[in-house]
């Protein structure tokens, strides 16, 4: 609890907001229920007193926005966070993890800018960070990735490949288009985040570079939340360097297994400029009830947007009911089902990326609950009715099997589950992942 009471005393002293919404006797932390009985922050409440929590004196240096996923699927401004370059160097030193090379030396990295998001808090040397904007960007990136070094101490070849997963498909989509031999580029490391990486996805990347794909999740808005995904448990483990709780979804509560709603402090001073304390990340995710020996911290699968995500109290214990990622997952792998292009992409003249193209929809009612998936398809399915209805009985089938409880949930009259296909051009906005 040290690092938590410095991050409180440190907010409290320092900025007007927490100085009004922490009462002098919730200021000092000894157990989780002093933990508990300080007040979530949300994301509304940054977006209306973002400049009361900014400590007074020192103005900021820089701003990062969070993007992505949350402003694509709910259509709502960035929130802006304030940062100093004392906290991204303080970052840079307890988070830059260097690969060293059997010869000792240092992999060089390059890394594609996530405009959306503002300046990267992790830098390095031997990290090179570009866009990837423009064709004329990937022209760039690939002479980057062939050319040849003499840097003292690192790989004479950048050997790493870091982004957004949006960007690595993007550039291995244009390269494969231009049937591009990924032997040119060396690559032995790739890294993605900010997306879901689907089965489909996993195996085409892997394919190509023959690597695979290491996949990050983090919070724009903390600094030090972090983790990557475990090659022994398959999960994700989160590094120490924020306080985290997981509480059920449905009672607050805390838990270690099943559904958790993820509720995050940057912890002092890495987070110093603009304190956040007890952040509601608006993510759920599943807690595996498992050990894994690589990792002192739980591990676990994200599952998606609090909005989009259906949990319901049985016998006692909260259930999982619609998995967001693994229905995308589900209908990623389907060629049929039409999709929403990626903006980005149409820039370089391809139209095959982007999210598949349905929505989740669900309400809790007098009879039960509902949940219902419209999917957009690539071809009326009015005049394809006998293709139309095998796709559906297989996706149906696969659908309400996607979460251990759902199947029995439909099967006890819990919850009515329906899936209906559209005709192309239906949906205007749909479920991101």
């Amino acid at each position: 609890m040290p690092l938590l009471n410095a991050t409180i005393s440190h907010a409290v002293e320092n900025t007007v907001y927490y100085r009004g919404v922490l009462p002098v006797d919730h200021r000092k932390i000894e157990t989780l229920d002093d933990v508990l009985r300080l007040p979530i922050l949300t994301r509304q409440d940054i977006a209306e007193h973002t400049l009361n929590m900014v400590c007074e004196g020192d103005a900021p240096q820089f701003v990062r926005n969070t993007s992505g996923t949350t402003f694509g699927a709910l259509g709502r401004n960035p929130l802006a966070t304030f940062h100093s370059y004392d906290e991204q160097s303080l970052w840079h030193e307890v988070n830059n993890k260097h690969h060293v090379e059997s010869d000792g030396s240092t992999p060089l990295m390059l890394r594609f800018l996530s405009i959306d998001h503002g300046l990267d808090l992790a830098k390095s040397p031997g990290m090179f960070q570009v866009p990837l904007e423009k064709m004329s960007h990937f022209h760039h990136t690939q002479g980057l990735l062939s050319a040849a070094y003499d840097f003292e101490g690192y790989s004479n070849q950048i050997l790493g490949l870091v982004g957004t997963l949006s960007r690595i498909k993007l550039f291995t989509t244009i390269c494969m288009d231009q049937n591009i031999d990924p032997k040119t580029m060396g690559l032995q490391f790739i890294g993605c985040h900010s997306q879901l990486l689907t089965d489909r996805w996993r195996q085409l990347l892997e394919n190509y570079w023959g690597v695979t794909p290491t996949e990050y999740y983090g919070i724009s808005e903390i600094p030090g939340l972090i983790g990557d995904r475990c090659l022994e448990c398959g999960g994700y483990h989160l590094s120490p360097l924020a306080y985290i709780e997981m509480l059920d979804p449905e009672t607050m509560e805390p838990v270690t297994s099943g559904p958790a709603r993820l509720i995050a402090t940057g912890l002092y001073p890495l987070i110093k400029t603009q304190p956040l304390i007890r952040y509601d990340s608006e993510d759920i995710v599943w807690l595996n009830d498992l050990e894994c020996s690589q990792a002192f911290t739980p591990s676990f699968e994200y599952v998606g947007r609090a909005m989009d995500v259906l949990t319901h109290r049985i016998d006692n214990r909260t259930c999982l009911l619609v998995d967001p990622m693994s229905v995308h997952n589900i209908l990623d792998s389907e060629p049929s089902i039409a999709v929403k292009q990626n903006d980005r992409s149409m820039i370089f003249g391809v139209t095959s990326l982007g999210f598949p193209k349905y929505k989740i929809s669900h309400s809790k009612g007098d009879k039960g609950l509902s949940v219902h998936i419209d999917v957009e398809l690539m071809w009326h399915p009015q005049y394809f009715p006998d293709r139309a209805a095998a796709l559906h009985e297989s996706l149906y089938e696969k659908l309400v099997a996607h979460t251990e409880d759902l199947p029995i949930a439909v099967e006890c009259g819990l919850v009515e589950f329906t899936l209906q296909f559209l005709p192309p051009d239906s949906l205007d906005s749909v479920t991101e992942a």
